[in-house]
């Protein structure tokens, strides 16, 4: 059985993570600031740990679009830290003017990379599965 919280027991936990007079969220310290690192690992994954990784795929998608005259431009990859080392990371882009993100979860303390929206789920599906990732 915990014992009850007071007043004493609450600035006591609290003060390992007060640091020069602001507070840290110790599960996030060592995490925070890492989105480059973060989408660095979305681009070099590859979907079921073999063929081209989530950056070549989408080159591709590209490709195949620009090839079939449909105007597409890239807005930008951008990562945001939700839970200590995990972060959503997403890429935007402008395909036939109309707004699309993909969105992937990745944790870099297990350097595991999820799918978090249809879009990245249909681009790990790949070319032989007839989907483009933007339908």
């Amino acid at each position: 059985m915990r014992p009850p919280l007071t007043l004493r027991s609450t600035v006591l936990a609290l003060v390992p993570v007060l640091v020069a007079g602001c507070a840290v969220l110790p599960s996030r310290s060592g995490w925070i600031g890492r989105d480059d690192e973060a989408i660095a690992l979305v681009r070099g994954g590859a979907p079921s740990g073999q063929g081209a990784t989530i950056a070549e795929r989408l080159a591709g998608l590209f490709q195949a679009a620009e090839a079939a005259g449909t105007e597409v431009e890239e807005v930008g990859w951008y990562a945001a830290q939700e839970q200590a080392s995990r972060y959503r990371v997403r890429f935007i882009a402008r395909w036939a003017k109309a707004r699309r993100e993909w969105a992937w979860e990745a944790d870099l303390r297990t350097q595991a990379v999820r799918p978090l929206n249809r879009l990245a789920r249909e681009l790990e599906s790949g070319p032989a599965s007839g989907r483009t990732g933007a339908e």
